[in-house]
This record gives C-alpha cells, sequence and structure tokens, in this order.
C-alpha cells in the first residue's frame, strides 16, 4: 500500500488516516517537532535546514555535542 509507512508514528507506530494528522499526534501526544531528526531520531546530520528548523534546533537542543569528538 503506497504511502502507508508515512502515516505511521516513528514513536509508537500507531497508524493514522493521512500524514498530517501522523505529524498532530506527534506534536500533540509525543510533543516533537516533527521535521526534527533529534526529537525523533535521537540523532541530527546537517543538510538542508529552514529558518523554522533552525530556530527549533536553537531553542531546544543547543548546545550540540559531537559524538566522535572526545575532549581528553
Amino acid at each position: 500500500m503506497r504511502g502507508y509507512e508515512s502515516n505511521n508514528c516513528r514513536l509508537c507506530e500507531k497508524t493514522f488516516c493521512c500524514e498530517n494528522c501522523r505529524v498532530k499526534h506527534e506534536t500533540i501526544v509525543h510533543k516533537i517537532f516533527p521535521n526534527c531528526d533529534i526529537c525523533v531520531y535521537g540523532q541530527f546530520t546537517f543538510g538542508n535546514l529552514d529558518d523554522h528548523s533552525l530556530k527549533h534546533l536553537e531553542d531546544c537542543h543547543l548546545p550540540l555535542h559531537c559524538v566522535y569528538w572526545k575532549h581528553q
């Protein structure tokens, strides 16, 4: 079934009628920003971020810490 996976919550795997309902569920129930990799997956890779995503990153996740760089 095409588009089925985009209808599933990425945190609790409930199925919704459409992607918009899934996004609303993730935002309200799980209190995450659905476009944020840190909120959803716990990790982040730099890419093309819009202003809204950058503001969310600044407000909720800074300072970021690199998992590969260790201070000795």
